[in-house]
C-alpha cells in the first residue's frame, strides 16, 4: 500500500489519513473478532466447563460413532475422531429426521439399546437440555457430571 497507493496521493492528507484508517479499520475489525464471543449468550458460540471436559474426555477414548443432539454432536468432530449421528446441519444427511430419531432416543420415547446396536453407537451423549432423566437403561454413565453424562458401550 506503502508503495503503490500512497505515492500516487497528491494531497499531505490523504498520504496521512491513508495509515490512518488501516489501522482504525484493522483494530475495528480485530475487536469484534474477540470481544464478540463475549458477548454472545448462544451455545453456539460457548460450550460450558463440563461439555469442554466431557469432550475433551471423548477425545482421549477410542474412535466410535457418537449418539449425541445437534448442539453437542456439532463440536464432536473437533474435539475427538468419532462421528457424530447428527452433527453440523450442512453435513449431517436428512438432518431434520436424525434429529428426531436421537431426540426420541434420548429422552427414552425409542429404544435405544436396539438403536445403538443396529447403527453401531459406541458413545451416548446426554445433557440437562433435554429435560428429561438420562437412559436408565445403558446403566452407569463412563462419563458423569450432573448436566452432561456420556455412556461407553464399547
Amino acid at each position: 500500500m506503502y508503495e503503490e497507493i500512497v505515492p500516487r496521493l497528491r494531497s499531505l492528507r490523504a498520504r496521512r489519513l491513508i495509515p490512518f484508517s488501516y489501522v482504525a479499520v484493522a483494530a475495528i475489525g480485530s475487536a469484534f473478532l474477540l470481544l464478540a464471543p463475549l458477548a454472545a449468550g448462544q451455545p453456539q458460540y460457548s460450550v460450558t466447563k463440563a461439555e469442554y471436559d466431557g469432550l475433551n474426555w471423548l477425545g482421549s477414548q477410542p474412535s466410535g460413532r457418537v449418539l449425541a443432539m445437534p448442539g453437542v454432536g456439532l463440536y464432536v468432530p473437533a474435539y475427538s475422531s468419532d462421528t457424530a449421528y447428527v452433527g453440523h446441519y450442512d453435513e449431517t444427511f436428512d438432518y431434520l429426521k436424525k434429529t428426531q430419531i436421537a431426540y426420541d432416543n434420548l429422552t427414552g420415547k425409542s429404544d435405544i439399546e436396539q438403536f445403538d446396536g443396529n447403527n453401531g453407537i459406541r458413545y451416548v451423549v446426554w445433557t440437562v437440555d433435554l429435560e428429561t432423566p438420562p437412559p436408565a437403561v445403558l446403566g452407569p454413565p463412563a462419563y458423569d457430571t450432573p448436566n452432561f453424562k456420556i455412556w461407553k458401550l464399547f
